[in-house]
């Protein structure tokens, strides 16, 4: 079996735990169990199994977020939701779908949907923004995306290079490429 490591928390919801895998760009759907003693906002490690829905026996590893993961947990209209910081790009390339700047490409988090009249955009350009859930039921394939912008934009980072973050983005876009020419 394969081990999953390192996997945040998104929700729980309906008996499904919805957690992401940063490496992967991926959402794992597991199914809930008390017992394993899993909160929003936490990051977990357990053995992959088949299927939608994944039937998890045991978790390996969990520990709460801090701060230097760059999350915290904000109460909206529906309840507890994980919000998180990411830096985020526009492409230079026009084949690729963050060029028409209506949704960002982080390197952490994939696609961000970008909320209309909130932030200048300009290329060359690191932003900082909070991303929340988007669509928990997303479909990769036709070009949702799994987060939306939740505030603002913070700002332009200080402490990372825009040079690094920008080719990190470009080799996870490239990778994309075959889901690229799908979702466009």
């Amino acid at each position: 079996m394969e081990i999953v490591s390192n996997v945040i928390v998104l929700s729980i919801q309906d008996g499904i735990i919805y957690a992401f895998s940063k490496m992967e760009l991926k959402l794992y759907r597991l199914r809930y169990r008390e017992e394993l003693g899993i909160e929003i906002g936490m990051f977990i490690t357990f053995e992959k199994t088949d299927g939608f829905v994944m039937d998890v026996t045991t978790i390996s590893e969990k520990r709460m977020a801090d701060k230097n993961d760059l999350i915290r947990i904000e109460t909206l209209e529906n309840g507890p939701t994980v919000c998180l910081q990411a830096w985020m790009v526009f492409s230079k390339n026009p084949s690729l779908r963050s060029y028409k700047m209506l949704t960002g490409f982080s390197d952490w988090y994939g696609y961000i949907r970008i909320i209309e009249g909130t932030m200048k955009k300009r290329r060359n350009f690191i932003y900082a923004v909070n991303i929340i859930i988007d669509d928990l039921n997303y479909d990769q394939k036709i070009g949702a995306t799994l987060f939306r912008q939740h505030t603002k934009y913070v700002g332009k980072p200080e402490d990372r290079k825009y040079n690094d973050i920008c080719e990190r983005c470009e080799r996870r876009l490239k990778s994309r490429n075959a889901l690229e020419s799908i979702c466009d």
